[in-house]
């Protein structure tokens, strides 16, 4: 999606109602927004832009157990997701994406990706990551993401990706 972030400036509050939303000069839909106080910040969306494709693929979510000496559970998954510009022109995208992370001691999350995210923790929401990808025309960018999971033995993981 195009995103417009903006400062308003104006001095005075925009007030709340519909807005036509205008991309290039042509009308993309109309939005509802909410009052921006003078010299607040808003985002603004302007729509997909339509030849950017997003694909997410769950190559692997196995799960086994570990150790010599002391037994203990794990769980590996392989995350890989695509984007693939097929406009005539380079795109400049910004992908989000959920990276695992544990609030339990017991838990152990190891969580490795290739190529690192640019910003983790996006806005201070914990385990969001994002990737600053620039794409030329028909290239695609792939980025993997390892998490390893592991705890004690007895304890049982209920787990949903």
């Amino acid at each position: 999606f195009t995103v417009a972030s903006f400062t308003n400036t104006a001095g005075e509050p925009i007030l709340p109602g519909w807005a036509n939303i205008l991309r290039d000069g042509h009308l993309v839909g109309r939005e509802h927004i909410e009052m921006i106080p003078a010299g607040a910040q808003a985002d603004l969306g302007f729509g997909p832009v339509e030849g950017i494709r997003l694909a997410t693929i769950f190559e692997r979510n196995a799960e086994g157990d570990a150790g010599l000496i002391s037994k203990s559970s794990t769980r590996e998954q392989l995350i890989t997701f695509t984007v693939e510009n097929l406009t005539g022109e380079a795109q400049e995208v910004r992908a989000l994406f959920p990276l695992t992370f544990s609030e339990q001691e017991d838990l152990r999350v190891r969580t490795t990706a290739t190529p690192p995210p640019t910003e983790t923790d996006l806005e201070r929401a914990r385990g969001v990551s994002a990737w600053d990808l620039s794409l030329a025309p028909g290239e695609t960018a792939e980025v993997s993401i390892t998490v390893d999971l592991g705890w004690p033995e007895g304890q049982t993981l209920v787990w949903y990706p």
